[in-house]
């Protein structure tokens, strides 16, 4: 069995080299972050908000409506 005791899998100390790999994958961990952020404040716009032109990315008005008005119709309806 061979012996790799020169080389860490996780080393303790920042090297300028790992810069590059970061300047990547944040840029990228943030781009694929912001789909969900919109599904999550979609959720709380009013209806108002929802049909703004131009789209609003953020909340300015959150509400629990959409949630409450959700619960109503599926508890009239016979979906479980």
């Amino acid at each position: 069995m061979a012996s790799f005791q020169g080389t860490k899998i996780n080393p303790k100390n920042f090297h300028i080299s790992q810069l590059k790999f970061y300047l990547i994958l944040v840029p990228m961990a943030i781009f694929m972050a912001l789909p969900i952020l919109y599904i999550f404040t979609t959720a709380f716009k009013p209806i108002n908000e929802l049909f703004a032109w131009p789209p609003q990315f953020l909340v300015y008005e959150p509400t629990f409506k959409n949630f409450i008005d959700l619960f109503n119709l599926t508890s009239t309806t016979g979906v479980p």
